[in-house]
């Protein structure tokens, strides 16, 4: 087995068991955690902050990231607006839409999948085990459109919805409401 396979076996098990994990999150309800939301918004903010940060300057890279953002929310209102929540012993659970957290996670894993595939097939490979610096090796990700695009939709998306749950807790709470969308 060459020694750049494994590496990228190790990510392929990675990805397969997050997938496996965010796919059994979607069909399932789950309980509203309040701080694990607050940080993963923050999370996913402090990313679309770095990613501006780092993106490689053109005028498309704006227009890309202004489309991923923009994309991410209305997927995000799409989700927040087909989110089912119910209470389980006092506290409220929610069920994300599955289809929408489908379409963000496919396009999240199949562009990374594309890249993972090209770095494999490029000379990319080689310089990066050669001792390539991480900030070039990053420059990688943020320099291809798409990619751009993918990560700004994924990060978008995430911030907003748990932004969402976070609101809709709180309402539902001084509302009393048993279930509802």
């Amino acid at each position: 087995m060459e020694s750049h396979v494994l590496p990228v076996l190790l990510i392929v098990i990675l990805v397969a068991f997050g997938l496996y994990r965010r796919v059994r999150r979607t069909v399932t309800f789950q309980p509203i955690q309040r701080r694990r939301m607050i940080i993963r918004s923050l999370l996913f903010v402090l990313l679309l902050v770095l990613f501006v940060g780092t993106a490689a300057k053109t005028d498309l890279s704006y227009g890309v990231m202004g489309i991923g953002i923009l994309a991410g929310l209305a997927l995000a209102w799409v989700a927040a607006a087909t989110t089912r929540f119910e209470i389980r012993n006092g506290i409220w659970h929610y069920r994300p839409s599955g289809w929408v957290s489908g379409v963000v996670l496919l396009l999240f894993i199949g562009r990374l999948a594309y890249r993972l595939l090209e770095l494999y097939h490029s000379e990319d490979l080689a310089a990066a085990s050669n001792g390539q610096p991480a900030h070039l090796q990053a420059n990688n990700y943020t320099s291809d459109p798409w990619t751009l695009l993918a990560f700004f939709i994924l990060f978008s998306y995430y911030a907003a919805y748990f932004a969402y749950l976070l609101w809709k807790e709180r309402r539902l709470e001084t509302s009393g409401q048993e279930t509802g969308g």
